[in-house]
């Protein structure tokens, strides 16, 4: 089979899971080729959210000087869901994210 390549903006991560995807689903047609494409770009979104967290930690400091949650674990958080959104609709098993 031909394997469609990844787009070039993704990282290595995303563009090595792009090829097992496609593989494992015995390829995909267009429109779930795009879909595909978006979950690679909230994958590595996530994974950008996730290293500035483990930098600044999970919680942080307001200006008053008050200790909050990290902002950035809610963005987190909607990485997941949108993750699992496109794998719904990509008929893929939600246990792989």
């Amino acid at each position: 089979m031909d394997i469609p390549k990844a787009p070039k903006h993704l990282s290595k991560e995303a563009q090595r899971l792009w090829g097992e995807i496609i593989e494992e689903c015995d390829g995909l047609d267009d429109s779930q080729l795009w879909l595909l494409r978006g979950w690679c770009e909230v994958f590595d979104r996530k994974e950008e959210i996730r290293q500035a967290i483990n930098r600044e930690g999970v919680s942080v400091v307001d200006r008053w000087g008050q200790t909050k949650p990290n902002p950035l674990l809610a963005e987190e958080k909607g990485c997941h869901a949108s993750m699992r959104a496109y794998f719904k609709h990509l008929n893929l098993d939600l246990d792989a994210d």
